[in-house]
């Protein structure tokens, strides 16, 4: 009788043994079997958000390549700020179907400074101030370089763009003021893209200022 009763309990142990694996290896395959489906449900997701993400993006550039009004304003909306200018750069813009005329607010002469720093031979700073044709000639090549930058990132960006007129713009208090004007279009800029400064450019442009 004790070793039937041994036996009985061994079995009834490797019986719950058994159910224990049996539930652990079926709880661990539905686990993985569920991690294997929300992996693929978020892949698809993924590749479905990729997907309509490119078909976007496909479309805008359609839109731009047609010069759809709206896809235009949005480029320029995305790129214009982020030129990289040491002042704050203001821009008023309207558009008429491939051409754009452009206003470009540009800063006071003052912004260049009236004097140029050397170190002397003792380690102290000397100061030299500037002729007033250095400050001016400075001051256009400020102006030109802005202009420049404008026209070559709208050009770049809007491939319907094919003329551009731009005027650079000074506000001394009431007193607004034309500084430059230039008209271009875009084989005159590959034509003076590698000129040695940006005057020079706008020379190569035939454009007017008045610095």
């Amino acid at each position: 009788v004790m070793l039937a009763a041994v036996g009985y309990l061994q079995y009834k142990l490797i019986r719950e043994r058994q159910y224990v694996l049996a539930k652990i290896e079926r709880d661990t395959r539905m686990e993985s079997e569920n991690k294997t489906r929300e992996q693929e449900e978020a892949i698809a997701l993924q590749r479905k958000l990729h997907d309509e993400a490119e078909e976007e993006r496909i479309e805008f550039y359609v839109r731009l390549l047609n010069g759809e009004l709206s896809a235009v304003v949005m480029t320029i909306d995305e790129f214009l700020p982020k030129l990289a200018m040491p002042f704050p750069l203001d821009v008023n813009m309207d558009l008429f179907g491939n051409v754009i005329q452009v206003k470009v607010w540009l800063p006071s002469k003052t912004i260049i400074p009236t004097e140029r720093t050397s170190l002397a031979e003792s380690g102290k700073i000397q100061y030299e101030k500037k002729e007033s044709s250095e400050i001016n000639k400075q001051y256009a090549e400020l102006c030109a370089a802005t202009l420049m930058q404008v026209c070559a990132l709208l050009f770049g960006r809007i491939p319907t763009l094919g003329k551009l007129y731009c005027n650079g713009m000074c506000r001394e208090g009431e007193k607004k003021e034309c500084l430059m004007a230039l008209n271009m279009e875009r084989a005159q800029l590959e034509r003076v893209a590698h000129s040695s400064t940006a005057l020079v450019a706008l020379q190569g442009l035939g454009a007017v200022y008045v610095l």
